[in-house]
């Protein structure tokens, strides 16, 4: 992994388990989640074969923040134009990063059900240790 991919997964690992908003759940070991966001990233980066300039690279950091998105936001948050936006998330649904989870042919919301299974299971070993 280049070192600026480097960087962008370690902000984005930071940001998922930023406290600065809602704060983890007491007793939760935010440990096991960084390390279970980071086996997700890797996997993603194992998965995809997009060459390295391309613009799904700059995205995959973003949905372990957000793993939930559409078109829209993936366009806002980015920068990308609408069409490159669908690309993107047309090659992550390849990869198997994405799945569809509701909508229509216009308004589609997208899942990285990777990240939200590790949240889910972080949640749940937090409510166990309560």
């Amino acid at each position: 992994m280049n070192p600026k991919a480097k960087l962008a997964l370690r902000a984005a690992v930071v940001g998922a388990l930023s406290v600065a908003e809602m704060g983890p759940p007491p007793g939760a070991d935010g440990a096991q989640l960084a390390k279970d966001l980071l086996a997700v990233y890797q996997g993603w980066v194992e998965s995809i074969t997009a060459r390295r300039t391309a613009a799904v690279w700059q995205v995959l950091p973003l949905l372990l923040r957000r793993p939930v998105i559409t078109s829209a936001l993936l366009q806002d948050a980015t920068g990308l134009s609408q069409p490159a936006a669908d690309n993107v998330i047309a090659g992550l649904r390849e990869a198997g990063v994405l799945t569809k989870a509701v909508g229509a042919q216009r308004y589609v919301v997208w899942v990285a059900g990777d990240v939200t299974q590790a949240v889910d299971d972080f949640a749940g070993r937090a409510q166990r240790q309560r």
